[in-house]
């Protein structure tokens, strides 16, 4: 089955060749408090897509993770965990990773967009919208998502509340065919992290002429 659905591969099967990087400090995930982003994490374990996750911060530096289908912060103390939105204590991206590597994972990347403060208000809006319905009789998005829908989830969220930073094409079931799409809608950088290498993390950037990413019908590995 994994084979014909195509989830079987290497992680990161569409991580551009072309794109300047460099190795930076771990320090490299930490917030800037005046820098509202939007960050798409897809992890990956050995052989397939383990989890999409997004993470929201606004101009002041507050966050929400919303984490569908997963188990993060479910037996924590303190943590507000409201329909798969994390609405208070979300994790950084540093404390994040901690419990990917926890559940195996060989590979996270970590997609980033620089949003408008206004931008960064709406999504914010729309997902805590999202968790204010639980019932299945209510209509509109919502964030409670069943096991392993997490991807379906998160693509459906940015093709209809993406825009203007993140103009998604489709939606997408499968983490590979959404992180293939991500590298072409231009984020600010890409973080890739490896499970043996906790103490530093790979920083691409696209090139700064317009990229053509043919490339990305020909999967590398990071």
């Amino acid at each position: 089955m994994l084979f014909s659905t195509g989830c079987f591969h290497a992680p990161a099967p569409y991580l551009p060749t072309q794109w300047p990087g460099a190795m930076e400090p771990i320090d490299a995930l930490s917030d800037s408090a005046a820098r509202p982003v939007l960050q798409v994490l897809i992890a990956y374990n050995v052989y397939w897509p383990n989890h999409t996750a997004l993470r929201l911060v606004d101009a002041s530096g507050n966050a929400i993770f919303w984490d569908p289908g997963g188990g993060y912060g479910k037996t924590s103390s303190g943590i507000v965990r409201q329909s798969d939105l994390i609405v208070e204590h979300a994790p950084s991206l540093a404390t994040y990773m901690v419990y990917r590597w926890s559940n195996n994972d060989q590979v996270v990347e970590i997609f980033e967009w620089t949003l408008s403060a206004s931008e960064a208000r709406r999504m914010t809006d729309a997902l805590l919208a999202g968790a204010a319905r639980t019932g299945y009789k209510e209509t509109g998005f919502r964030t409670a998502t069943p096991g392993f829908f997490c991807n379906a989830a998160i693509s459906s969220f940015l093709y209809d509340h993406g825009r203007p930073s993140l103009h998604l094409g489709d939606s997408y079931i499968l983490p590979n065919l959404l992180s293939r799409e991500l590298y072409t809608r231009q984020p600010d950088r890409v973080m890739i992290l490896k499970r043996d290498n906790r103490t530093s993390v790979l920083v691409l950037r696209p090139p700064d002429t317009n990229q053509d990413f043919a490339d990305l019908d020909h999967p590398g590995h990071p």
